[in-house]
């Protein structure tokens, strides 16, 4: 029975570090552009 609750409790971890890993790489990309279109 624990096996079964096991997955339900690792796909929102994963789901979460993966969007806060695209929100970083996004502002990484996207910052570098905001300041060249700034100068």
């Amino acid at each position: 029975m624990e096996g079964l609750v096991f997955p339900h409790s690792q796909p929102p971890s994963l789901f979460f570090s993966l969007t806060l890993f695209l929100s970083n790489l996004s502002r990484i990309i996207l910052f570098p552009a905001a300041l060249r279109v700034s100068q």
